[in-house]
């Protein structure tokens, strides 16, 4: 701190206005100054050391600001006023958040407040938030109001001396016994001529006489010690010969012979003549400063030993004169040499960062004035190179015994690199946490000494819960496994394997295991590093997919079969249809033929359970009301039940539309509720319920097939025996069954799974032996966008116009068989064996409807034979047929818009109905 800032300090410290309470006579002040420079700010502002406080203000809520922002410390700067048109365009303010805040300060005035001392105390100052200028006479207006503002201070100070006069000389008297006492001082007087000695009765008292002694000067010269003595001599006699006063500390001893130390003083007085006729002095004890500052000096070496010896920046502030010292430390860990630094606390505030300086200096200040005795604090602080450093600094305040703060002695850390290490071990343990791993630090004991977040979720323990704790206890894991995995890691330094135990609520958790042995700083082992993988999911979708990947084989393998043996059935079904009608009138031989078509229908409906669980059977879905459906279909549940059976029916309340096909959710809902009859012997119930439920992506990572979104959920559930576990994974698999034999032909439950799946659904069922059964479907629901269609009802249609029909058909009984079913019904027919024949055709003469199988080896199937023949003939029908479809024309499980087709095995009164519908749909 300057000497000019110091007396500047001193004379605004003399006013005692800091901090004291409004008044009304300043509080007038601005109010006129605000309306005379037409300003809607205006303040008396007093600028103390690191603060600019306001002493009355209009236009601002606050009471100071930091004076390292404080507008008002440029006008303190000098004497005259300060007149800022627009503060952006001065460079002194271009970066002040003051002013460069959306709502900063603009224009400035400021006249400074001189003390008689002619002091810069603070400021009578005008601000506006835009850009403007100040007339002459408002200046002068400013300028009259700032003298009338310290007219009132000097009135202030006048009083407060008033307050504290006293008479000088009534207390000169007064304390002057006081001190001496105090101070342990007194007088004395030798008179030249006759060597007379007179002593105060605080000297008497220092050499033990009493106060009536009378002492010569040979006498008085007898207290001091051989070596004091001569020099005392020697001090005297050049006083009296020849004028010299002197001061010296000397050792005398007491009566006793206690040694002590005094100042010893000695003035000549002389007569008219200039002669020396009396000399005066006076002693004080100082034995105790002398002692104190040997203490001292004894300290101080210590204290710089202790600085030098440690590798922090140890610091000594004298708050009450503002003087700082630094140690070596602050050259070593800051770069600043003792040269570099002012001897004051500014010198170590302005290199404080900025964010920092207003938080360390606040907390600083409240240690101070609240009594307290420690501060501690962790900021940013400018090097001498530019960087900046993070320290811990720490100060202890020592006061008086009134409890003033005397000095504030403290030390320095440079901490940059801790932090920097605590940040990238904080960044770490981020990582570790956010690891879908759980990991794991044990002891040689398989004591848990870290757990992260993962571990938490994995296996249910809270951290608190899992440390300490052996690892067997919180995994549920086999003991004897964890021993062998102990000694592989004593042996090879790692191991790997499989863990199957349980979490906290007694669930299964299957994990990967890697675990290291590490060693401490000698390789010695210290403890164990565990990450342990969870793959319960991973191995549930793996055994999901390895299951729906053989029911599809299975599906694959069954779509072959059927389609091949609905051929057959074709040619079967057909001729003992003609067969019947062409042996009417021999009785014995058309039930033969009767019993042939009959069962040739029980095989098509075998071949269409199949496709069903193939998921290759057209279906026909439409918005449908769940409840609706199954209330349309209990009258014909309940007589399917036993008497003795409890069937319920708990329907949801306000059901979302499913998009399904009726018929087949028809049947599926009787197969299961049959399949649940048969699994309940005796008394029990069966449930039949729906539900509107929202399956989330949690549900959907669970199981590989299922589209998350809303469903409409159908469960029958039963008290019956139950599935064991072994038999639930078969459960759909096509001719699987749990019934005795006899009792079931294994395909109801593998239809249900291949309708629901094709129908983009889920179906689920849990199990439990003697627990009974529940088996839930999810039905995809229905987008309002979809339009359900309603075909019209139309009877078998004869030709009567002998419409031409090309024929094609791989297999050659169906061709044939086929084309005498038409020709019957008064149709002209070509029949070709492949594609590629019937595009020959096609380019040789004009065909009304082209009828194709849709799947066909070589050459082009039946979709592709439709499109290139619509390029020759635009507007063709098209009637397809098929005992096995694939994905040609039925997608989703619906029929392509458009399409007709004719499953295989067919009735000849099924043929009729779609070959007239596919030839009556195109105008003629």
């Amino acid at each position: 701190m300057s000497e000019t800032e110091r007396a500047r300090l001193e004379s605004l410290a003399s006013y005692n206005i800091l901090d004291s309470a409004p008044e009304h006579e300043y509080d007038d002040i601005v109010q006129r100054a605000a309306a005379l420079c037409e300003c809607p700010i205006s303040t008396v502002t007093l600028v103390d050391r690191h603060r600019q406080w306001f002493k009355a203000s209009v236009g601002l809520d606050i009471r100071e600001t930091e004076r390292d922002i404080a507008l008002c410390d440029h006008t303190i700067r000098g004497t005259g006023p300060l007149i800022i048109p627009d503060t952006l365009r001065d460079d002194r303010f271009a970066a002040n958040p003051v002013v460069t805040d959306t709502n900063g300060i603009r224009f400035y005035a400021g006249t400074p407040l001189l003390s008689s001392e002619n002091q810069v105390l603070g400021t009578l100052c005008v601000m506006d938030y835009r850009p403007r200028d100040l007339s002459d006479a408002q200046a002068n207006y400013l300028a009259l109001l700032a003298d009338q503002v310290m007219m009132h201070l000097e009135l202030r100070r006048q009083n407060l001396k008033l307050q504290n006069t006293i008479d000088e000389q009534e207390r000169s008297q007064r304390l002057t016994g006081i001190a001496g006492r105090l101070a342990r001082v007194g007088a004395w007087s030798v008179d030249v001529a006759s060597g007379r000695v007179t002593m105060s009765p605080e000297i008497l008292a220092l050499h033990g006489l009493g106060n009536d002694t009378r002492l010569t000067l040979n006498e008085c010269l007898s207290f001091y010690g051989q070596e004091d003595k001569a020099k005392i001599q020697a001090l005297f006699a050049a006083c009296v010969n020849e004028g010299i006063p002197y001061d010296e500390e000397l050792q005398v001893l007491d009566t006793s012979g206690q040694a002590f130390w005094v100042r010893a003083l000695g003035e000549p007085v002389f007569d008219d003549a200039g002669e020396v006729i009396r000399v005066d002095g006076a002693f004080q004890d100082i034995s105790e400063q002398r002692h104190a500052a040997g203490a001292l000096r004894e300290e101080k070496v210590r204290f710089e030993a202790a600085a030098r010896a440690t590798a922090d920046a140890i610091w000594d502030w004298n708050t009450s004169t503002d003087r700082l010292w630094w140690s070596e430390g602050m050259q070593t860990l800051f770069g600043y040499s003792a040269d570099d630094l002012e001897h004051d606390s500014r010198s170590w505030t302005t290199r404080i960062h900025p964010d920092d300086k207003k938080r360390v200096l606040t907390d600083i200040e409240r240690v101070i004035y609240s009594q307290q005795q420690k501060w501690e604090a962790e900021y940013r602080f400018m090097c001498k190179d530019g960087s900046v450093a993070y320290v811990s600094d720490r100060g202890y305040v020592i006061r008086d015994e009134n409890g003033d703060a005397l000095r504030m002695v403290g030390g320095m850390s440079d901490v940059t690199e801790r932090r920097r290490f605590l940040t990238n071990l904080a960044r770490q343990a981020t990582l570790l946490d956010k690891s879908s791993d759980a990991i794991m630090v044990l002891d040689l004991e398989r004591r848990i000494t870290y757990w992260n977040q993962a571990a938490e979720a994995i296996y249910g323990w809270r951290q608190d819960q899992a440390l300490g704790r052996r690892i067997d206890e919180v995994l549920g894991e086999d003991r004897t496994l964890l021993e062998a995995a102990a000694r592989a890691l004593l042996d090879n330094g790692q191991w790997a394997g499989r863990l199957s135990g349980r979490n906290a609520n007694g669930e299964r958790v299957i994990s990967d295991a890697r675990w290291s042995l590490v060693g401490d700083d000698h390789g010695q082992p210290e403890a164990v590093l565990a990450i342990n993988t969870d793959i319960t999911e991973r191995l549930a979708l793996e055994e999901q997919l390895q299951q729906s990947q053989r029911l599809e084989a299975v599906g694959q393998l069954t779509g072959g079969v059927a389609h091949d043996f609905n051929n057959l059935l074709t040619v079967i079904l057909g001729n003992s249809e003609l067969l019947e009608e062409q042996l009417e009138e021999t009785p014995l031989l058309r039930d033969s033929a009767r019993l042939i078509r009959g069962a040739a229908e029980r095989a098509a409906e075998l071949t269409r359970r199949l496709l069903a669980f193939a998921r290759r059977q057209p279906l026909a879905p439409e918005i449908v009301d769940v409840n609706e459906l199954i209330n349309g279909l209990t009258p014909l549940l309940r007589p399917t039940l036993h008497e003795h059976l409890d069937f319920n029916i708990v329907p949801c309340a306000s059901p979302w539309p499913a998009f399904i096909d009726p018929g087949q959710l028809e049947s599926a809902i009787l197969n299961l509720c049959i399949n649940a009859r048969d699994a309940v012997s005796g008394n029990g119930c069966i449930v039949l319920e729906t539900a509107n439920v929202t399956l989330d992506k949690n549900y959907a990572k669970r199981d590989s097939e299922v589209v998350p979104g809303d469903y409409i959920q159908v469960v029958v559930s039963d008290t019956g025996q139950g599935i064991p576990a072994a038999s639930l994974k078969k459960v759909f698999e096509p001719f699987f069954t749990t019934k005795p034999k006899g009792k079931g032909t294994g395909l109801g439950l593998s239809m249900v799974y291949g309708f629901v799946k094709q129908s983009r659904g889920h179906i689920k069922i849990y199990s439990e032996p003697g627990e009974g059964t529940t088996v839930k479907l999810y039905l995809p629901r229905a987008d309002r966008d979809y339009e359900t269609p309603v075909p019209p009802a139309s009877p078998v249609r004869f030709s009567n116009r002998a419409e031409t029909i090309l024929l094609v058909e791989d297999d050659g009984a169906v061709r044939d068989q086929a084309a005498n079913q038409l020709r019957d019904l008064g149709y002209r027919v070509i029949s070709a064996a492949n594609g590629e024949a019937a595009l020959a055709i096609l380019r040789e003469q004009e065909v009304d409807l082209l009828f194709t199988d849709v799947i066909m080896p070589g050459g082009p199937n039946g979709p592709e034979l439709a499109r290139l023949a619509r390029q020759q003939f635009p507007g063709l029908p098209v009637l397809y047929t098929s005992g096995y479809t694939e994905n040609a024309i039925v997608h989703q499980g619906r029929l392509d818009p458009g399409v007709h087709l004719l499953e295989k095995p067919y009735h000849r009164g099924d043929l009729a109905r779609k070959v007239r519908d596919a030839l009556d749909e195109v105008p003629r």
